[in-house]
């Protein structure tokens, strides 16, 4: 019951993180005779089923990572803008270090994520931007006792700096003369 308990907790985490973090707005530019503007936007993908879980104690708790402003979104690549393509979504995996810094970064393996065959510029322009990010550590937190709800409360408890590895979708996305930033469905 403990275990599950903590994957409830785990879960909640991620939920609340993507319902804080999915999708970031720009207001339209005015029309103008500007030939193409395009956009990106951004959500945090929850792991496929199957995917190996981290099991907890009912003395620990799991701290999401939390990502330094200002975030570096990718840039639409200025070859492609002028071609008015559909939407392009691509998907890809982030290793976060106990240091909070970005270790690797590539392609999402998930098969049911992004335009796994599509232009190659647009994941690299993903890649290019997810490689800057900064994040305070994810951390564990594990106290003696089950004393309190939250073991990161415990005034004995322990932190510990954790590796972890997140999956983001990006949405390339362009209509002549305004940009628009669309947020990319749950899966």
């Amino acid at each position: 019951m403990a275990a599950s308990r903590s994957g409830l907790i785990v879960i909640a985490t991620l939920v609340g993180a993507i319902c804080m973090g999915g999708c970031r707005t720009t207001q339209p530019a005015a029309a103008s005779n500007a030939a193409h503007v395009g956009s990106v936007g951004m959500e945090i993908v929850l792991p496929p089923a199957g995917a190996a879980e981290m099991e907890l104690a009912a003395t620990q708790r799991f701290v999401f990572p939390r990502q330094h402003e200002p975030v570096v979104l990718p840039v639409y690549p200025p070859q492609r803008l002028g071609q008015s393509l559909h939407a392009v979504e691509v998907c890809v995996e982030v290793d976060i270090g106990a240091d909070g810094q970005v270790t690797q970064a590539r392609l999402s393996p998930d098969p049911d994520c992004g335009d796994r065959n599509g232009d190659p510029t647009f994941l690299q322009a993903a890649l290019d931007a997810v490689r800057q990010w900064r994040f305070e550590p994810a951390m564990l937190c594990t106290a003696p006792d089950t004393t309190f709800a939250d073991a990161c409360l415990h005034p004995e408890m322990i932190e510990a700096p954790t590796a972890v590895r997140l999956s983001y979708a990006f949405r390339y996305s362009q209509r002549e003369g305004r940009p628009v930033v669309e947020r990319v469905g749950n899966r």
